[in-house]
């Protein structure tokens, strides 16, 4: 655990580094730092983060390129297990930007913060989504609005689909199970839900032999315009009922 918790520390500490040096030398120069080389530096440093946390990931299905991922929402290895498979920018609660480090990678890498106690339309997140997805980069995000324990998934919420309707891009839906190699129990051992806390929870899943992470990329599609809040409900109902098969094909939980 010493070993695995050193290189995951030093991991995340190379990504800051490297963040903060890209966006320096950009700066200088007076330039912008494109959220799709963000998206990309995060790519190349979750790879390496996810193998240090003792997690083999399997990614099956094509990997989006471009438009809105959504998937089931476990565990802060989530994160890592999205950005390893490819360059996205998350949509992410304002708390964890004040987590150490975590929150300095997650700003960095030009993740939208979104506050859960205001309305969306009250905040700048519909500008920011609107913008990166303008670039051509990927926006992910949880709509469940929180994690669990993987037994079900909850009902999405509708708000954050207003920007894929708003820009006509393809919505891609995605499903994330884990299981504990040796059969520990990844409902506590891996999900980050309840009334868990990050350090003592992280320490422990390092302690494990290994996690087996499967993150399925599934069907697409564009989500068709209409009055709001209406269509927004619509194409999130339409996603959940697409992610939902493939957790039970996963074998999630059942039908």
């Amino acid at each position: 655990m010493p070993y695995r918790f050193c290189w995951l520390l030093a991991t995340v500490v190379a990504c800051v580094l490297h963040l903060m040096l890209r966006a320096t030398l950009l700066s200088m120069r007076g330039r912008p730092f494109p959220a799709q080389q963000r998206a990309q530096l995060l790519h190349l440093w979750s790879r390496h983060a996810v193998t240090a946390t003792g997690t083999r990931a399997s990614v099956r299905g094509p990997r989006p390129v471009s438009g809105v991922i959504v998937s089931n929402h476990l565990s802060y290895l989530d994160i890592l297990l999205m950005a390893s498979a490819a360059p996205v920018v998350f949509v992410s609660k304002k708390e964890v930007g004040a987590y150490p480090l975590i929150g300095q990678v997650a700003a960095l890498a030009g993740t939208i913060f979104l506050d859960r106690n205001k309305s969306v339309v009250n905040q700048d997140v519909a500008t920011e989504m609107d913008d990166t997805l303008r670039e051509g980069c990927c926006v992910a995000f949880f709509p469940e609005g929180t994690t669990t324990g993987g037994t079900d998934l909850l009902r999405f919420r509708a708000a954050l689909f207003a920007a894929p309707i708003r820009l006509q891009v393809p919505v891609h839906t995605a499903a994330i199970h884990y299981k504990v190699i040796g059969g520990g129990d990844a409902s506590e051992l891996v999900c980050f839900w309840k009334d868990h806390v990050m350090v003592p929870h992280l320490l422990r899943l390092l302690r494990q032999p290994g996690v087996e992470a499967t993150l399925q990329f599934g069907p697409s599609f564009v989500p068709q315009g209409g009055k709001e809040p209406a269509s927004a409900r619509e194409a999130a109902n339409r996603a959940h009922s697409l992610v939902r098969p493939m957790l039970v094909k996963l074998g999630a939980f059942d039908q």
